[in-house]
């Protein structure tokens, strides 16, 4: 885990904006967001993180669990908080409709070269949310699932208002 002035100055050497910024410190001081749940269909799973000198709560043994290992031991990984912040605005699709979208990513990850928000599903989840939801979940050219909605919206280049 970095102590604050390293993070800080990480952040400046990214030119992360404030915006950016204040979604990790506020997932530094409070990540979780919000308390992890079972609804009937997935595993609550607590691990002891040393690099977070933290306990570590996920939803989903098969997805989440693993996803919180893999950064704990990876050393590109320098700090990675569960439900790190909730993301609260609307979107226009294609058709004109306004959509509420109210998002809690799984993972935040920060790396010497990247701050990266998480979203852990199968495949087949995937699949169908992109059938109901097409403006919100897509493949990428690369093949990569992404939420084009989400990206712009984080954006500095494309908002014109402060992240809450």
């Amino acid at each position: 885990m970095l102590v604050q002035h390293k993070r800080e100055s990480l952040l400046d050497w990214l030119a992360i904006p404030l915006p950016g910024k204040r979604i990790v410190n506020e997932a530094v001081k409070y990540a979780p967001v919000r308390q992890v749940a079972s609804n009937g269909g997935n595993v609550i799973t607590v691990y002891q993180s040393r690099k977070m000198q933290r306990e570590i709560r996920t939803e989903s043994r098969h997805l989440e669990f693993p996803a919180g290992l893999i950064h704990e031991h990876n050393p590109d990984v320098l700090e990675f908080y569960p439900q790190p912040c909730r993301l609260k605005f609307e979107v226009i699709d294609g058709q004109g409709e306004i959509h509420q979208i109210d998002h809690t990513p799984d993972f935040l990850l920060i790396t010497e070269k990247d701050l990266i928000l998480e979203e852990w599903k199968s495949q087949s989840k995937l699949e169908g949310l992109a059938r109901k939801y097409p403006w919100r979940y897509q493949l990428d050219p690369e093949g990569n699932w992404c939420s084009p909605c989400i990206e712009l919206w984080l954006s500095p280049a494309h908002r014109e208002y402060p992240l809450p």
